[in-house]
């Protein structure tokens, strides 16, 4: 694996671990297997999983909302992507992003 963004590559894996749960290990370690020689879409998907893995966190998601929206992520990455064509599957939707705005205004959507 390149050591290039070695330094914030880590940083949101040290972020992803402070997670209550492992439930985003699969979706990680499927993405690296097929893209640990792409330090800038590896950047890129772990950036994006810290955020999906932080909505779940904080929108309190139970283990099987959390095992169904990683499993769309799964099986998103058994299709062809690349940085110039990433996994949608892991971004966030509008609605989770109104979502988690309205969670961290203390105005809980459940």
């Amino acid at each position: 694996m390149s050591t290039t963004n070695a330094q914030d590559i880590n940083a949101l894996l040290k972020w992803l671990a402070r997670i209550d749960n492992s439930d985003w290990l699969p979706p990680a370690m499927l993405f690296l297997s097929q893209n640990k020689d792409n330090a800038e879409y590896v950047l890129w998907f772990l950036g994006k999983l810290e955020r999906l893995a932080a909505y779940l966190h904080i929108c309190a998601k139970n283990v099987n909302q959390r095992i169904e929206r990683y499993a769309a992520v799964l099986s998103a990455l058994e299709k062809d992507h690349s940085l110039t064509s990433p996994v949608s599957a892991v971004e966030l939707t509008d609605e989770e992003k109104k979502e988690m705005l309205s969670e961290l205004d203390g105005k809980s959507m459940s």
